[in-house]
């Protein structure tokens, strides 16, 4: 037991005075967080076993809603294509420009550009008249196809209504992003037949190069009339003056 000297009022030592240390029992004392925790992780496990046949029915009739519900969920497939844009001249006669022969900085333009028309209705209703989705119970979700609602290649068009329900069914699964870094768009369409997914991914695609194939034609074919045309006033200036320089 230690001793501790008392002083008086006259700053004088006086006898020595013994101190009682209070006793230290067990690691509850020293580690009374750490014994608390042990007896809160006890209680916990002991109401867990004399409650394990609730716990253990409540575990099974979740994990039977879980597979119940994942069984009657409707699996969709996803189609997806790439394809590779680049960068147009727009000088059709071929001929090189000195000013504009440096790198091209509206090509991410360009690509917005083709995503677009990628999204388009116009581009969208091309493949559904192709593929006669406006037919297939499938796309449209009827239990039989009605002849009287799809498109009819003729004069009269079909109900706005109707067409408005087809470019919603058909933009409802279909995503076009844009490759970031690259020059490639990525074309994807969700359904939950993955054949048709497959199949409109492709019609699209083929769709969309045989429209742009088109209007590179129709430019070029401009252009060369325009050059035939052109030719022809150029030859008739010079057969002129040829006239009357002989004269």
């Amino acid at each position: 037991m230690p001793l501790q000297p008392r002083r008086n009022n006259s700053d004088d030592l006086e006898a020595l005075e013994p101190i009682d240390l209070l006793p230290v029992k067990g690691r509850q004392s020293i580690y009374p967080y750490f014994a608390q925790q042990q007896n809160s992780i006890l209680h916990y496990w002991q109401i867990l076993k004399k409650r394990k046949w609730v716990a253990l029915a409540t575990f099974a009739i979740v994990f039977a809603l879980s597979v119940i519900a994942t069984l009657n969920a409707i699996r969709l497939y996803q189609a997806t294509s790439k394809i590779a844009i680049f960068p147009e001249n727009p000088n059709a006669l071929g001929f090189k420009d000195v000013e504009n022969s440096g790198p091209d900085f509206e090509y991410e333009a360009t690509l917005e550009t083709q995503a677009a028309i990628l999204r388009s209705d116009a581009l969208a209703m091309k493949v559904i008249e192709a593929m006669h989705l406006d037919q297939d119970p499938k796309f449209t979700g009827a239990t039989r196809p009605q002849a009287e609602d799809s498109i009819r290649v003729s004069s009269m068009q079909p109900d706005p209504a109707k067409t408005a329900g087809w470019l919603g069914a058909f933009r409802g699964g279909l995503s076009v992003q844009i490759i970031p870094n690259s020059r490639l768009v990525q074309i994807s369409y969700t359904h939950p037949d993955p054949r048709l997914a497959t199949e409109i991914v492709n019609a699209l695609v083929r769709t969309f190069i045989e429209e742009n194939f088109k209007t590179k034609y129709e430019s070029v074919t401009q252009t060369s009339a325009w050059l035939s045309t052109e030719l022809a006033d150029l030859q008739l200036k010079v057969q002129t003056s040829e006239e009357k320089l002989v004269r």
